[in-house]
């Protein structure tokens, strides 16, 4: 009989949850999928586990497990598989979503030059989800529909490096304009650096997009080029006279040797390694004039819409009906001060 009294004997030890668990028992207690039964266990998890750094042994604590039923008496205890799984499942998340993370704040800043993280953040999110489709365990429906919408939302820029084809029913595909072609390269912290370890191509086609991506740009440089008017050593000598007793004491300008914008390019992507995309072009805006003029355009694109919404928001709030009569310049002049307000 003791023997039969001890095997009937009610245990305290973690146990896999029933199905009846899930739907709720007849104690009582709440069902697995309960929101105050999942509450509690995230914030075990959360709070317990990750934020105060306890083992995940602590579940299967006695201890523990009664000072649960004084917290809550309908909580069901779950076993350490089970928490075990929601860690996995926590940490592949992360390593998922964070290049993510990454990239929105490089495409969103407000005080940075936004549009050339563009192309290199998509493609590199993309090699980023290729790499983890035979790697998840838990996750591989969400990689699997991040990778479908990341190709769709930015068809335009596969299509530019060709990693895609054009669309069969021929309408324009999201972010095809070549601007977004132009201010990666245009970037020194990215060059073209992007193309060999981002663009899943062949050589020979990556040599292709290559010799296009150059391409573009030389295009836009010699529209943009204008001759500009030599000066003579005589008038920039008599140009300085009458300024002062020492106004000759001053370094002569290196005359402009004419480089054409293949040789800056090519200048260009031998020293770009790295630098700040501001700094960089402050100090080489004379040595690359036409690669500057097209800097300029290209790199003054906002990649988001984020700080010109918080332009407007604040110009909405000046711009009421009664002001609506106020000239463009004043109108200008209210959303600078506003905005830039301490």
């Amino acid at each position: 009989m003791k023997n039969t009294r001890g095997t009937k004997s009610i245990t305290n030890d973690a146990q896999q949850p029933s199905v009846s668990q899930f739907f709720g028992n007849q104690d009582g207690q709440y069902s697995m999928n309960h929101p105050q039964q999942k509450a509690i266990t995230n914030a075990i998890l959360s709070d317990l586990v990750v934020d105060c750094n306890l083992p995940l042994s602590i579940i299967e604590n006695k201890s523990f497990r009664h000072f649960l039923t004084v917290v809550d008496r309908k909580y069901s205890p779950v076993c350490r598989r089970t928490l075990t799984v929601k860690v996995e499942n926590l940490a592949e998340l992360v390593d998922i979503m964070n290049p993510f993370g990454e990239a929105t704040d490089l495409t969103q800043g407000e005080k940075i030059v936004t549009i050339s993280s563009v192309v290199p953040s998509v493609l590199s999110l993309n090699h980023h989800l290729e790499k983890l489709k035979p790697q998840v365990r838990f996750l591989s429906s969400l990689v699997r529909s991040l990778h479908v919408s990341l190709k769709k939302r930015f068809g335009g820029i596969f299509i530019n490096v060709k990693m895609a084809t054009l669309t069969k029913d021929g309408t324009t595909a999201p972010f095809s304009d070549p601007v977004y072609l132009k201010a990666a390269p245009l970037d020194p912290a990215f060059s073209l650096m992007w193309i060999d370890h981002h663009v899943l191509v062949s050589l020979e086609v990556k040599a292709e997009v290559l010799q296009h991506v150059k391409e573009v740009i030389l295009r836009e440089a010699l529209e943009t080029e204008q001759p500009t008017p030599c000066v003579d050593e005589e008038e920039q000598e008599s140009l300085g006279q009458g300024e002062g007793l020492f106004a000759a004491y001053h370094k002569r300008k290196k005359k402009d040797v004419g480089t054409t914008p293949a040789l800056q390019l090519s200048h260009y992507l031998h020293i770009a390694d790295g630098q700040n995309v501001l700094l960089f072009w402050a100090m080489n805006m004379k040595v690359l004039p036409s690669l500057f003029k097209v800097t300029i355009r290209v790199l003054a694109v906002p990649a988001s819409s984020a700080p010109v919404e918080q332009v407007f928001s604040h110009g909405g709030i000046i711009l009421r009906p009664h002001r609506a009569q106020m000239s463009d310049r004043l109108l200008t002049n209210l959303v600078f001060c506003k905005c830039n307000a301490l």
